[in-house]
């Protein structure tokens, strides 16, 4: 799910040669976009190609994301970065330097996570919990 002015910027120009016009150059190709299952990604947020946001991640307003985003973040900013992660033992949003191997190991698969809300919620239109979908600019 987006916020209003959400980009995803897959490709831009190639610009090695400054004597020629770019609006004749090239474009380039930055690598698919992949968005998990179950996020939020807010007003004005920018995701560069080659980017994956992981399933259940939130990202915040006007952030550049540049980089993936692992599965069950809060992440903002430009560049965006992780500031939390779902700690799933207890039950709350932790610091990332609170964050332990243990956490990570306890994080279901998207497939789980998936089952897990359409079991809660099973009159929820397919179209608004999915797997993730890959963005292709080419």
């Amino acid at each position: 799910m987006t916020g209003v002015d959400v980009g995803f910027l897959g490709a831009g120009h190639v610009t090695n040669d400054p004597y020629r016009p770019y609006l004749l150059a090239h474009t380039s190709w930055g690598g698919p976009i992949i968005v998990g299952v179950n996020c939020w990604l807010a007003t004005s947020v920018m995701v560069m190609g080659g980017v994956t946001i992981g399933h259940g991640s939130c990202i915040g307003a006007r952030s550049f994301v540049t980089r993936d985003i692992p599965p069950f973040s809060i992440a903002f900013g430009n560049p965006c970065q992780v500031m939390k992660r779902f700690d799933f033992a207890k039950c709350i949003w932790v610091s990332t330097a609170d964050w332990t191997a243990e956490d990570e190991a306890r994080l279901p698969s998207e497939a789980e996570y998936l089952g897990q809300i359409e079991a809660q919620y099973p009159d929820l239109q397919p179209m608004l919990i999915h797997l993730g979908h890959e963005f292709d600019a080419r």
